[in-house]
């Protein structure tokens, strides 16, 4: 397992309020994304106490193979409280918050993915022949966004494409933040080896279409700098929301 990760501010943002953390300890690869809300200084501080508090909870029982879904599902649950109290004890941060998308992956394959809000998480399969040439790659987003849009896009009010430009994508139904839903959505499945996992805020995916994605993945270079390639495009479209991307390969 090897795992890279990048952040950015983007081109129009004073303050990357976005937070993440990505590496490879006790035979796991453990990676999760936050994107900070509630304005500059209190999105940083939403999402660095959900990244903080999420990975120690998780880090602290990464041995026992029978709770690690409890575990996730304690973990989120232990951010969003952090946050709340933070909140309710300084007026400064009554309306901060976070998403949060994290995976768990063992060296057998075994993964686990956990969302809230519209921070995602797609994985990448490669189809190789008998010489370790690529034969085809697939992207599928494994997360589903907890979003306005996402439910008028459920119920075919509007089309993916409209989707993508419509006024209100950033309205969340579901986040780390007083006052809303944190309940998450975890996703348990085995990663092939030699395939990836590509976690991102949802500043990549503003500027970045999962073809996209994909093919700086399978064919675009190395595997060691398609983080970097990958936020170099989205800056290259003059990155309207903080980015990162964080690539996990089994």
């Amino acid at each position: 397992m090897r795992i890279w990760g990048v952040t950015d501010k983007g081109a129009v943002r004073s303050e990357n309020q976005d937070a993440y953390y990505a590496a490879v300890e006790d035979d796991f690869a453990l990676a999760v994304v936050c994107d900070g809300m509630g304005g500059t200084k209190n999105g940083a501080v939403a999402s660095n106490i959900a990244v903080q508090n999420f990975t120690t909870a998780v880090r602290a029982e990464l041995s026992d193979v029978t709770r690690r879904r409890a575990n996730l599902e304690e973990a989120v649950a232990g951010a969003h409280d952090e946050i709340i109290v933070s909140a309710k004890s300084n007026s400064e941060f009554s309306d901060m918050g976070t998403t949060l998308v994290a995976a768990l992956l063992d060296d057998y394959g075994n993964c686990y993915v956990v969302n809230v809000g519209d921070s995602r998480c797609y994985s990448i399969h490669r189809e190789l022949d008998a010489d370790g040439n690529l034969i085809r790659g697939e992207i599928t987003q494994i997360t589903k966004d907890h979003s306005e849009v996402q439910e008028l896009l459920d119920r075919g009010d509007i089309t993916a494409e409209e989707a993508r430009t419509h006024p209100r994508r950033n309205v969340i139904m579901r986040a780390l933040c007083p006052g809303v839903s944190g309940s998450p959505d975890i996703f348990e499945f085995v990663l092939p080896k030699g395939d990836y996992l590509l976690l991102c805020s949802d500043g990549l995916t503003n500027e970045v279409d999962q073809r996209e994605l994909s093919f700086e993945l399978l064919y675009g270079g190395s595997a060691e700098t398609a983080a970097k390639r990958i936020l170099d495009v989205a800056l290259s479209r003059e990155a309207r929301d903080n980015v990162t991307v964080v690539i996990i390969e089994n």
